[in-house]
């Protein structure tokens, strides 16, 4: 039994839900970097909103998300919101193309269209607005965002993302 399973059937233990299953969280990443290739991003329809308020902050836990939050949102137009759950909302939100699609997400996105992205988008972006209002700039450092990225990519292009590396020893 490797390491990273001997934590995962701790964790299990102490959790009472679903226990993590690390087969699945892998086939679910392998299937997200599969899917979304550069021409696949490319080719796929993007929502029309265009919104600077968003900026992405991802990376992995304890690679320093928080503290390039507090550094940007020293800046008066910018609002630090932390870790967001708004991708995650939007993800679970019953659009058509999520709903019918036959195959998993991202396969369902082959359905996408400009006028599901743009609803897709103002999900996300109607909660972040109203945290501040009157601010330019609104992060989001949900750490495992990066996992959201080409769908970011589709519904909010031109998007500002801010991407740390893993923290090696």
């Amino acid at each position: 039994m490797t390491k990273r399973s001997q934590w995962a059937e701790r964790a299990n233990a102490i959790y009472r839900g679903r226990p993590y299953d690390l087969a699945v969280a892998e086939n679910w990443a392998k299937r997200v970097v599969d899917y979304f290739t550069p021409e696949r991003i490319r080719s796929l329809p993007k929502a029309t909103v265009r919104n600077e308020k968003p900026v992405f902050i991802v990376g992995m836990p304890r690679s320093g998300t928080s503290l390039v939050e507090q550094i940007a949102a020293s800046h008066p137009a910018v609002h630090g919101a932390g870790e967001l759950d708004f991708m995650h909302r939007v993800l679970t939100a019953r659009w058509e193309c999520l709903a019918r699609a036959r195959r998993n997400y991202p396969a369902c996105l082959d359905r996408l269209t400009t006028e599901i992205a743009d609803g897709m988008a103002d999900i996300y972006l109607g909660p972040l607005t109203a945290l501040k209002p009157g601010a330019a700039r609104i992060t989001d450092k949900m750490p495992l965002n990066w996992f959201h990225l080409g769908l970011i990519a589709l519904l909010f292009p031109g998007a500002r993302v801010i991407s740390l590396p893993a923290r090696t020893r």
